[in-house]
This record gives structure tokens, C-alpha cells and sequence, in this order.
């Protein structure tokens, strides 16, 4: 299919689709012409928006903390779509999705023709402020400590096209010039931090596996864009010998 016939767009969320037309645009989020969950604190009241630009599709993220993602419904390939950025929307039909508190979400978007299009009804003020404050984990204030263990957690999964093998918490305090009693506090602080701002997979579960807590970590912090390929070189500067205490 040529990219100058691609003209028509159809939107499909829990069981309800609609068809969009060059010109249309279609808002989502807590409020908007798609309302995905009226009554989450966590999800914004405008995430994204889909438009025709230059012959092509495309969603922009109008979000502030929460990333969106675009996986290939026929292969593995994916993209991220960061807070304040915008993605064609590749694929012929995507998978769309997202995460706002202990709630995910998916759209799916699908490119085709000659479909009857419906008459699009939206609010004026979709772009305004929230009503009420979006309460996100991605907007948490992280600490210099709280954001190198992040950048560590993810370091194989950023330094290899995102094929990784976790750490262990002694391989990961010797990279960062830790004590292991350190970064064991500072990781218990951390994940308790994001579930209060509601993370789930994090803390309050007795069977709750080490290792499936911190790849639970490493989901979230890559899936909501909180570090990238470019962070890794934070993790090169000169750090003590591990076996040096440092002070915290």
C-alpha cells in the first residue's frame, strides 16, 4: 500500500472503534474524544492525539510523565514514544499502549481504505490544564544515588539493543562504588517509593522474588522512558573502590 493511499485510520478501544478521515483528530486519555479511564488519578487528562500530517498518521504524545508505546501487531518491532514527542504511526495495524498507576492500557490502531468514517465531536478545551493533578511514578523527583541505580538496573538492556541479563545486587553496588548494604537500602527506598505512587510488583507480596521485583523495575523505568542509551556514560565517571565505604 502506497503511503498516499493510507487515508483512513481505525481507532479500536474495549470493543468500540472509529474510523478516522485526513483532517480528523482523535484526543485520548482521562477525558477527551476516547476516554480510556475516567475515574484513574494516575492517567492524564490529554495522553496523546492522533492526526493526518504530510500524508501520514501519526500519534502525539501530549502527555508530561508517561510514555506511550508502539508495538508491530505482525512482528516484534516496537517504538517508544516519549512525553512531549511524536511517531508515524508505522505499522499497518500497532498495538498502542500504556501504563498510568497499577492500571495498562492498549489501543489498536489499524490503517486502511474505504472504510465510512464517523463524525468526530470534541471538547474545545482538550489541551487545557488537568481538573484535578495526574499523579504519576515518572514524575517523582529522583536523587543523583536514586537515578544511577536506575541507570545501573537498565545499563544491559540499554548497551544491548534490549537484549539483557540482570545483575546481581554485588555486581550492581561494585559497578556503582557501593557497599552492598547500601545499595540494598537505597533499592528497598526506591521501590517502595514508586508503589506508593502506584507501581505494582514492587513490595507487599510474601513471594514476592528478588529478582522479579528489580526486573519489575527495570520494566517500568524502560517502559516510562525515565533513563536512556545516553545516561549510560553517568555510570563511567571515576567511583571509589567498592570495597571503600563510602558515606551516604
Amino acid at each position: 500500500m502506497a503511503d498516499g493511499d493510507r487515508n483512513e485510520l481505525i481507532v479500536e478501544f474495549a470493543g468500540n472503534e472509529g474510523t478516522l478521515l485526513p483532517g480528523d483528530e482523535l484526543t485520548f486519555g482521562r477525558s477527551g474524544d476516547l476516554v480510556i479511564d475516567a475515574n484513574n488519578p494516575y492517567l492524564h487528562r490529554s495522553l496523546g492525539v492522533f492526526a493526518h500530517v504530510s500524508g501520514a498518521w501519526w500519534v502525539a504524545n501530549t502527555g508530561s510523565t508517561i510514555a506511550i508505546r508502539l508495538d508491530d501487531a505482525n512482528s516484534s518491532s516496537y517504538g517508544i514514544v516519549a512525553p512531549g514527542a511524536r511517531s508515524p504511526l508505522a505499522y499497518e495495524t500497532t498495538a498502542l499502549s500504556f501504563e498510568a498507576g497499577e492500571s495498562s492500557y492498549s489501543l489498536r490502531c489499524e490503517i486502511l481504505h474505504d472504510r465510512p468514517s464517523f463524525e468526530l465531536t470534541r471538547p474545545q478545551d482538550w489541551a487545557g490544564p488537568d481538573d484535578e493533578a495526574t499523579r504519576t511514578a515518572t514524575s517523582l523527583p529522583l536523587n543523583d544515588d536514586q537515578r544511577l541505580l536506575l541507570i545501573a538496573l537498565c545499563e544491559p538492556w540499554l548497551d544491548a539493543d534490549g537484549v539483557g541479563e540482570l545483575a546481581t545486587n554485588r555486581q550492581l553496588a561494585s559497578r556503582l562504588g557501593w557497599t552492598i548494604t547500601k545499595f540494598n537500602r537505597k533499592l528497598d527506598w526506591l521501590c517502595s517509593k514508586f508503589a506508593k505512587a502506584g507501581v505494582s510488583g514492587l513490595v507487599g507480596t510474601e513471594d514476592l522474588l528478588a529478582r522479579d521485583r528489580r526486573l519489575r523495575l527495570v520494566e517500568h523505568t524502560l517502559h516510562a522512558g525515565l533513563v536512556d542509551r545516553d545516561d549510560l556514560s553517568l555510570l563511567d565517571q571515576p567511583t571509589p573502590d567498592p570495597s571503600t565505604p563510602r558515606p551516604d
